[in-house]
């Protein structure tokens, strides 16, 4: 891919910016950038810019057994011929370029797991988004381990963990004294963990062990029952974490300082709030860092959902924070 980068990069520098999927097929060098480039493109998000289609639709297969990314392909070979026919025609420039566009194929959503794992299969990383966006707060404010704490569980001992994330690999077997086992790898934002489990709590917990399911798991680090010397991963239950997402987050507390308080935000607050109505608690607390005081307000009224728009919000206002629960 160099050279497919460095002729869009130098088209666009001659030319200015592409002003959509058509102008960009009938401009630039589609031998340089081919087909495969362009699938790359299309599935990490690089046409998304354009809003004419959504990636899937680069990908949906005519009654020829065609990609409507190969016919955009075939259009925009077409137009540049005729262009560098009409560009040496004898009789001057006054000929216009008749080429139509190709019909836009509708096409079955791709649901954002499965967008969003096409695009970190080719670039390695979740680029426009991550899946676990819907369970920050949970994963972030809740869960009190993160999984690349558990490269090292001697630091964990004792304690009673809640973690989450999806699950990302499984392997499944028999032990050569014929005891089921499942282990399953699991990632967060930090990174990912593999947990084991063996006889009875395989058999407990096997329906979580799917790729793709997002769980929140409680568990405890202690030494293995027949091996005193060894520490564990105990898992003590699990769940999905859309069944637990509102019941684990029970209030939400929004700081403010005094000098920071304005109609503006009270307003944008607000609507917010109302848009996100759920079953969690919703308080501020006004705090006066000069007289070193502070209010406390519970909402009556507005009970709230706590999602990735309201958390955004508050965390993009500067000095405004918020604690859960």
């Amino acid at each position: 891919g160099e050279g497919a980068v460095q002729s869009i990069i130098d088209e666009r520098a001659a030319n200015g910016l592409f002003t959509g999927i058509f102008d960009f097929v009938q401009r630039v060098n589609l031998n340089t950038c081919n087909k495969k480039n362009m699938e790359c493109l299309a599935l990490a998000g690089g046409f998304d810019g354009f809003g004419e289609l959504k990636r899937e639709q680069y990908f949906v297969v005519n009654s020829k057994k065609e990609a409507f990314l190969e016919t955009l392909i075939r259009y925009g070979n077409r137009y540049q011929m005729d262009k560098a026919m009409v560009t040496n025609s004898l009789f001057g420039g006054e000929n216009v370029i008749e080429v139509s566009t190709p019909d836009i194929p509708s096409a079955e959503r791709w649901n954002d797991l499965e967008r969003l794992n096409r695009e970190k299969e080719l670039i390695g990383i979740y680029l426009s988004a991550h899946p676990l966006d819907e369970y920050r707060v949970i994963l972030n404010y809740v869960c009190n381990t993160r999984m690349v704490e558990l490269g090292d569980i001697s630091a964990l001992t004792g304690r009673e963990i809640t973690m989450g994330g999806i699950v990302v690999g499984i392997r499944m077997g028999t032990t050569k004294n014929g005891v089921p086992f499942g282990v399953v790898r699991i990632e967060d934002y930090s990174g990912s963990a593999e947990i084991a489990f063996f006889g009875k709590d395989y058999l407990t917990f096997q329906t979580y062990l799917k790729e793709g399911l997002f769980l929140y798991i409680n568990a405890r680090c202690q030494p293995k029952q027949w091996k005193s010397n060894e520490l564990e991963i105990k898992v003590t239950s699990m769940d999905l974490l859309s069944n637990v997402k509102e019941s684990l987050i029970e209030k939400i507390t929004v700081l403010i300082p005094l000098t920071t308080l304005n109609t503006e935000l009270i307003t944008e607050l607000s609507t917010l709030t109302k848009k996100s109505q759920g079953k969690s608690e919703l308080c501020f607390k006004v705090i006066d860092i000069d007289e070193q005081l502070q209010i406390d307000f519970v909402s009556r009224s507005v009970k709230v959902t706590v999602e990735k728009e309201l958390i955004d919000y508050i965390e993009r206002y500067e000095g405004v924070e918020f604690r859960i629960n």
